[in-house]
């Protein structure tokens, strides 16, 4: 602002001149684009901030589901062989069982015979 202009003692009338007037309204817009600038240059750290916290989300968002598909595949491996091992089991024990019959089936006959004689 020009010292004339800013005065409380002086008002703007009248026998302002033209060229007073065409000056304070060039300061003001060359003030009102330095306060944009200003502005601007607040709000683009901020979303140069958003955008590093958004990608940094991104990446860990990415890592987490490539956890998850590695654990989930390590469970899938997991139950398949336990799958298998029970199957193995499941059959020795059949194995087993019918074993256990076929000798106790002549164990009943041993003893049917010995009691015969």
């Amino acid at each position: 602002c020009s010292s004339d202009l800013c005065n409380d003692d002086d008002e703007i009338g009248p026998d302002a001149t033209h060229d007073q007037l065409i000056q304070m309204i060039t300061e003001l817009k060359f003030q009102n684009e330095y306060f944009k600038s200003q502005i601007k240059g607040l709000q683009m750290p901020n979303s140069l901030n958003l955008e590093v916290q958004r990608e940094d989300g991104i990446k860990q968002l990415q890592e987490k589901i490539e956890s998850l598909n590695k654990e989930l595949q390590e469970e899938k491996q997991t139950r398949s062989a336990a799958e298998v091992a029970l199957k193995h089991l499941r059959e020795s024990y059949s194995e087993a069982d019918a074993r256990a019959q076929e000798l106790s089936s002549k164990l009943a006959e041993s003893r049917s015979l010995d009691s015969n004689l």
